[in-house]
């Protein structure tokens, strides 16, 4: 994608600028013949659309050049469109508006791929559009970026073809142990000969005085957590990877999610990094490709994650990725013959596509 293209929510400074640009649309969608109407926009339309959330501007290099609404499809659209039956919740892009004096530079399909990147981790989400049935280019345009066609159906005085999308990338099953890759780091499963690689970071003081727990003793200890891991995935309850350093591929931590609460789309995420590593930005970038996974392919809405109050470092990490601090549990925990106090983080789906919408 564009470097200087972004999607955003549109506030209310910018309703001068789409109304101006639904009508340039309209126009030249009125003057090739199209009988499709999007305009005229109104103001109070516009406002409601704001204060739902369901309105976005598309911009580049900081110009207003685009605007899309994304709504969720009220039972009568399903109704009419025999999609009732369907067990995902469909939302209907609607108004997708482009500067004329920037079609055909394919930032339209940039627009559509950054929504359906949005909609993938939208728990059963999926997305409806409809457009003029005559139009056939428009249609074989949307067939192009994975649409099918569900149907043609009656709209006043012409027919409107609706075209929908599904997600295909499947819910993450256990059923293979997933390698993620970053620019400097692998994280794959950890096995029983990365033990001596666990026990140097798991053996080590200043590495784990945050843990609940001593640091370990012995290599036996180091062997049990790699056991205890492969049992829990195998029961698909947990998911921990070891943190690898290309193109070496020594064990140098360990970073996942502790438990996957799958009813309300929420897991927790834990990590150790080696000390003679600290300092380098290697675990936000291991944190960042965990979270991707857990939001694209686990469907997560929400993130759960805590620090002691003391480690700095760690609360560093998990802002820097975009974590919020949400609260403080005192005296949640006992080690080295004091109480510690313990700040609590999450991190939103809605946080996660932040960068994207601001």
């Amino acid at each position: 994608m564009n470097n200087d293209f972004r999607i955003r929510h549109t506030e209310p400074a910018d309703i001068p600028m789409v109304i101006a640009l639904s009508a340039r649309v309209q126009q030249k969608l009125t003057n090739s013949g199209s009988l499709q109407q999007i305009g005229p926009l109104a103001p109070d339309t516009l406002q409601h659309m704001i204060r739902s959330g369901n309105a976005y501007v598309i911009e580049l290099s900081d110009r207003l050049i685009g605007s899309v609404f994304l709504e969720p499809l009220v039972f009568a659209q399903y109704a009419a469109w025999n999609l009732v039956a369907s067990d995902r919740r469909f939302w209907f892009l609607s108004r997708l508006m482009l500067d004329p004096d920037y079609q055909g530079r394919r930032l339209g399909e940039q627009i559509v791929r950054e929504i359906q990147r949005r909609m993938a981790i939208e728990p059963n989400g999926a997305l409806a559009l409809d457009c003029w049935a005559g139009n056939h280019a428009l249609r074989a345009y949307y067939e192009s970026l994975g649409f099918e066609q569900h149907g043609v159906f009656d709209e006043n005085d012409y027919q409107i073809a609706v075209m929908t999308w599904v997600p295909t990338v499947a819910v993450f099953d256990f059923a293979e142990f997933p390698i993620l890759e970053t620019a400097r780091l692998r994280l794959r499963e950890l096995v029983p000969s990365d033990a001596e690689g666990v026990m140097l970071f798991r053996g080590d003081y200043e590495v784990t005085r945050y843990n609940s727990g001593a640091p370990y003793q012995d290599i036996a200890q180091a062997q049990a957590i790699i056991d205890s891991i492969a049992e829990e995935f195998t029961a698909r309850r947990t998911l921990r990877w070891g943190i690898t350093l290309k193109p070496d591929d020594a064990v140098i931590g360990q970073i996942g999610y502790n438990y996957w609460a799958r009813r309300d789309h929420r897991a927790a995420v834990g990590f150790d990094l080696a000390r003679a590593l600290w300092g380098h930005g290697l675990m936000p970038e291991a944190l960042h490709a965990v979270v991707q996974f857990g939001f694209e392919r686990m469907q997560l809405n929400r993130i759960d994650a805590d620090a002691s109050i003391s480690n700095a470092a760690s609360q560093r990490v998990l802002t820097k990725i975009g974590f919020v601090r949400e609260g403080l549990q005192r005296q949640q925990y006992y080690e080295d013959g004091e109480f510690h106090d313990l700040a609590i983080f999450g991190l939103l789906r809605q946080d996660y596509l932040a960068p994207q919408t601001r």
